[in-house]
């Protein structure tokens, strides 16, 4: 199957901006993140896209971005990205930025058309456990990188074993939680079980995206082993992206 063509130029604000930052359109995380950047300085968001992602866009039933980004198509086969489309389209974006923002190994195929710009990477994942993960690639962003942000300290124990950047140039900045999830105080007692559950603690829980990453062999056993205690999972399930097998698991 033929790679698609990236997207028709678009028409950049009169405002040059000082960021240009180059993310996937499905994670909500650097969206606000960017957002919130973008009002400390001007920034500019381009988000790349799979073929099902435009699709969802169209039927408007993705998610809104804050950052309003330039979007560039990308095929879902590795890899993913295709330089001799996607790199002069990158350059002409980002040519009057001074710092850009990579959020993904796989974009070391754009750094030679970055030459004049300074390179910072924001890395909110171990990327090692996805497919076609190529250690090369990021090490090559890190090393190129003025600035590496990794999203805990433990990532950041990997970043300096694996990569061996400089230590003034690793940092950890963890990702945020929108300030309407925190509530005001402390509960004085646990809240309630959902649905009206009742089941006797302790509970085991397990907070976050319920996705394909999760090994849920290893949960089943987990809670074999554990007989005495029940399970409670808070977050969102992300169906369509688990195999036939995990979803009979689920």
């Amino acid at each position: 199957m033929p790679a698609p063509r990236p997207a028709p130029p678009v028409s950049l604000p009169a405002i040059p901006p000082r960021i240009a930052a180059l993310y996937a359109s499905d994670e909500p995380a650097l969206s606000r993140f960017f957002h919130a950047l973008g009002a400390l300085a001007p920034l500019r968001g381009i988000s790349f896209e799979r073929p099902y992602d435009f699709l969802r866009l169209a039927l408007g039933l993705a998610a809104r971005d804050p950052v309003r980004p330039a979007r560039m198509l990308i095929p879902a086969s590795a890899p993913r990205w295709r330089p001799r489309w996607h790199g002069p389209w990158l350059r002409r974006l980002a040519r009057d930025a001074e710092i850009v923002f990579l959020t993904r190994p796989e974009q070391a195929a754009l750094l030679p058309f970055l030459a004049g710009n300074t390179i910072a990477y924001y890395a909110i994942d171990d990327y090692r456990h996805y497919a076609h993960f190529r250690a090369e690639d990021e090490r090559a962003i890190v090393r190129r990188a003025a600035r590496t942000f990794v999203c805990s300290a433990a990532l950041a124990e990997k970043f300096s074993a694996d990569y061996a950047p400089a230590a003034e140039r690793l940092h950890v900045l963890p990702m945020g939680v929108p300030a309407r999830h925190l509530p005001a105080a402390c509960p004085d007692a646990p809240a309630p079980l959902p649905e009206g559950l009742r089941l006797p603690r302790p509970l085991v829980g397990v907070l976050g995206a319920i996705n394909h990453r999760l090994r849920l062999d290893w949960l089943l056993a987990a809670a074999a082993a554990l007989p005495w205690a029940h399970w409670l999972f808070v977050g969102y399930i992300e169906t369509g992206r688990f195999s036939a097998e995990e979803l009979a698991v689920l």
